[in-house]
């Protein structure tokens, strides 16, 4: 009878540890409540009136012209070794110099090209 008794509390005493063990869930907001604050309804019929101004045109035809100096060094029918950003390179003799780095060359066939895509322009001399 004694062990039926102590069974019986330490089956209750270990229920009422799993039972108190779980979450609570509390009836105000709060972390661990499940219940979150409502802050209030939105009515949109209260939102003034938004008037948008004109925006004056942009022209962007009116800006400067942008140009890029060739290298002072390029001069006509110098010759020149050039590297390009794949690594390879050719000879050229500059036959004409035009603006913004592009040069007309007589190599492998006359063609423009232009000099800001070199790694590298050397003297061929």
């Amino acid at each position: 009878m004694r062990v039926l008794v102590m069974a019986t509390a330490a089956a209750a005493g270990i229920l009422w540890v799993g039972v108190s063990a779980q979450q609570e869930m509390l009836p105000k907001p709060g972390p661990g409540s499940g219940v979150t604050k409502v802050v209030g309804e939105v009515n949109i019929g209260n939102i003034p009136d938004v008037r948008v101004k004109e925006m004056p045109p942009l022209r962007v035809s009116e800006m400067p012209p942008l140009s890029i100096v060739n290298p002072p060094f390029v001069r006509k029918s110098e010759h020149y070794l050039i590297t390009w950003s794949d690594g390879s390179s050719e000879g050229v003799t500059v036959l004409e110099v035009g603006q913004d780095g592009w040069v007309k060359v007589e190599g492998r066939r006359a063609r423009w090209i232009n000099l800001r895509l070199a790694r590298s322009v050397e003297d061929g001399h």
